[in-house]
């Protein structure tokens, strides 16, 4: 099951190869002025209608990488490795047309981190780990949901999200939507079952009360890893309900217009296989969404290097290899219910 699976491994470690560095292209204009072109995404060629690997070699490798997160411009990048025993969260950042050899983020390292996103501005990263919220003590036995801020030389200090947003429950895999509300997924005690899907509205200088997302997306089964659209009006999640492709597909649920949301539907063979499909994480700019599988790798990717062999990392025998993978975001449209 997907949820037990998540909870016995639930590091996903960031992991990292040597990033390569892009080369700048130069566009000639007509006053023979010579500009430099930047290359977002690692330099990667945009996906078409069908999921394809993302960055073979670099970021998905035969070690275990989930989670991916850009800026809005695609310049910046977070993600996820994982051990059995560790969970990482690696960065990397383009500077004139030149990717950063990956290296574990500055505010992870010292505990397991993952499941992280980016707000929809660029200017914070939200993120789940088991360090202790005080910053001293035992790490917790139930993983928290935290975040960093930008700053003026690169990222501040991890915050912990306060109560009742974090609980004694396990509480994880914070996104945020362009208004300020925070979606996340947890197995309080109010749900229909399992883990269920919440929001948080902001208040003040913080946030309001917990909110139940509902029936139409929530069922007695685990529905985890919602990540809202950057204007939230669609919500892309996993779910291990009855009607599914495998152990775990993704789903997507529409906002209404009475601030509603449409029953969720599963997103089809596009996406899901008979494998596990969770992570999603729709680009800031709304043009990509990312998800981690475990299925078979259409590419063979040998070899680990770099940030990965600092960590240990290694092809594991006792778990499947997974990887992060990318798709045009515009089939999501082609199940938004019609206006009639």
């Amino acid at each position: 099951m997907y949820a037990n699976w998540v909870s016995a491994s639930v590091c996903l470690i960031l992991a990292l190869a040597f990033v390569t560095c892009v080369g700048c292209a130069k566009v000639e204009t007509e006053t023979e002025v010579v500009q430099e072109v930047r290359a977002p995404y690692l330099g990667e060629e945009p996906p078409g209608d069908s999921p394809v690997i993302f960055a073979p070699g670099i970021v998905s490798t035969e070690t275990r990488e989930w989670s991916m997160a850009f800026t809005p411009d695609g310049l910046e990048l977070f993600f996820g490795v994982v051990t059995d025993e560790r969970s990482w969260i690696l960065h990397s950042r383009e500077v004139a047309g030149v990717w950063s050899d990956l290296a574990v983020a500055s505010f992870s390292g010292a505990y397991d981190d993952y499941d992280l996103t980016m707000s929809p501005d660029g200017n914070r990263v939200y993120f789940t780990s088991n360090r202790p919220p005080d910053g001293a003590g035992p790490i917790l036995e139930n993983s928290d949901i935290w975040y960093v801020d930008r700053t003026d030389d690169g990222w501040g200090e991890p915050v912990w999200f306060p109560e009742p947003t974090n609980s004694a429950a396990r509480d994880l895999y914070p996104s945020e939507s362009r208004d300020g509300y925070v979606y996340y997924f947890s197995d309080r005690s109010d749900g229909f079952g399992g883990f269920d899907l919440y929001r948080v509205a902001p208040l003040g200088d913080g946030f309001g009360v917990p909110e139940n997302l509902g029936a139409s997306i929530n069922t007695d089964e685990n529905e985890t890893d919602a990540c809202i659209s950057p204007d939230g009006d669609y919500l892309v999640f996993t779910s291990t309900r009855e009607g599914g492709f495998g152990s775990g597909d993704l789903y997507v649920s529409f906002r209404t217009d009475d601030g509603g949301w449409t029953r969720a539907v599963n997103l089809g063979e596009i996406v899901n296989t008979e494998h596990l499909e969770f992570c999603p994480s729709i680009s800031r700019d709304g043009k990509y969404l990312f998800f981690t599988s475990n299925r078979p790798k259409a590419v063979e990717i040998t070899g680990t290097t770099g940030i990965r062999e600092e960590l240990g990392l290694t092809p594991s025998a006792d778990r499947p290899d997974i990887d992060i993978f990318w798709i045009d975001a515009g089939f999501i449209d082609s199940f938004r219910p019609s206006a009639d």
